[in-house]
This record gives structure tokens, C-alpha cells and sequence, in this order.
């Protein structure tokens, strides 16, 4: 049985490219294409989407795979079991585990473009997804305080009666984003010093990201040149 766990691994390394592009592939459907479902889904639809992209991240690195392949195992076990069983306490605590998962993918992708000799297909494809993936990772921290501190923003202004769960992948998400890229439209704010202080780390490390990341990019184009 370990013999052949060591082999997937091995040929999973081989497919570093497939895995980074399937990877971004469902990100990218996370992020953009979920949210046109019709709302009673939503909260099945990312569980579901979020399971694939962990087992997705721990195939993409390629270092510890088996390592960050315990973690997502762990990751996706807390989630189903919060899903199926609703349970709020479980689901309370998945938010911060998830967002580690995440935080772990997002630099372990950056020392991976750190390393790489040239820009290249994979690099690129693992830039993207960093990004995407630091703005999911924040999503999950507006979610956290939204659920432990009811009303840190004014979401409930615009929809009282959605539930929470589905909520937090809509809403969430969007004022990640827009704080993400420092666009800002006002139509979501925040009400308590925890949560400005929130959006600030939010806008700040979403121009720290692009800045170091292009950076990095450019300067490897430049002396393969």
C-alpha cells in the first residue's frame, strides 16, 4: 500500500503542469461560475468545488506532497462531517483550518516561483492561482468574523434572510476581492475596528502580492535574456 502511495506521488510529480492547470481551472469556477448557481446550492456546490482544490494544491507542490496531502485530507474530512451533520461549531472551526490550508498553498506556490530557473508555463499558471487563492483565503477570514462577531459588516443590510452558510461564499468572497484589489465600490463596509483593521491587511497584501510576484517574474525573463 505505501509502495504504491510513493507511486502516485512520483508520477504525480511528473504532471506538475496538468495538475497546476486543473488547479487554476477550478479556482477559476470557485471564484467566477458558482455564484451564477442558484443560491440553495451554493453551499454544496463549494464544499464540493473547495474538496477538489485541496486535493488539486497537495498535487501541485513539489515538496512534502505527502505532508500537505494529510493536511487536505484532514481539511476536507472536518468540512464534509460540518456539512452532513450541520454542525456550527465544526463548521466555525474549519474556517480558520481551511484558511491555513490555503495560506500554506499560497506560499509555498511563491517559494516554488522563487526557485524556478525560467518563466514558464507552470510558473504563470501557479502565479495566478496564488492570487486567487490569497483572495479566498481572505474571504474565509471576513467569514470567520462575521461568524464569531455578528455584524462586523453591513452584509445584513442587503440580505437579512440568507442563510450564513451560503452567504459567506457570495458576499464574502465579492468584498474580498474588491478590498483585494483595492477597487473598493462601497456597497459592503466595515462597521468595527477588528474588521477595518481586516480590510487593510486585505488591501495592503494584495498590492504586496502583485508587487513581489511580477517582480520575481520579470527579473527571471530578464536574465534568461
Amino acid at each position: 500500500m505505501n509502495s504504491l502511495i510513493n507511486r502516485f506521488f512520483i508520477y504525480s510529480k511528473k504532471y506538475l503542469t496538468l495538475s497546476s492547470a486543473l488547479l487554476l481551472s477550478f479556482i477559476f469556477i470557485t471564484v467566477f461560475i458558482i455564484p451564477l448557481f442558484p443560491q440553495d446550492s451554493h453551499r454544496i456546490l463549494f464544499t464540493i468545488s473547495y474538496t477538489i482544490i485541496f486535493i488539486l494544491s497537495a498535487l501541485a507542490v513539489r515538496d512534502n506532497q505527502k505532508r500537505v496531502a494529510l493536511f487536505a485530507l484532514a481539511v476536507i474530512a472536518v468540512q464534509w462531517i460540518s456539512l452532513i451533520l450541520n454542525m456550527p461549531v465544526l463548521f466555525k472551526i474549519s474556517l480558520p483550518i481551511n484558511f491555513l490550508f490555503f495560506l500554506m498553498i499560497v506560499g509555498i506556490f511563491i517559494v516554488q516561483i522563487a526557485r524556478a530557473e525560467n518563466v514558464t508555463l507552470l510558473v504563470l499558471m501557479e502565479s495566478i492561482s496564488g492570487y486567487l487563492l490569497l483572495g479566498i483565503c481572505f474571504s474565509i477570514m471576513v467569514a470567520l468574523l462575521e461568524t464569531l462577531k455578528p455584524n462586523s459588516f453591513n452584509f445584513n443590510k442587503i440580505s437579512d434572510t440568507v442563510n450564513q452558510n451560503i452567504l459567506y461564499n457570495i458576499e464574502y468572497m465579492y468584498f474580498s476581492f474588491i478590498s483585494f484589489t483595492s477597487t473598493g465600490y462601497g456597497d459592503f463596509l466595515p462597521l468595527v475596528p477588528a474588521a477595518k483593521s481586516l480590510s487593510i491587511l486585505i488591501s495592503i497584501s494584495g498590492q504586496l502580492y502583485i508587487a513581489i510576484i511580477i517582480a520575481m517574474i520579470v527579473g527571471k525573463y530578464l536574465n534568461k535574456s
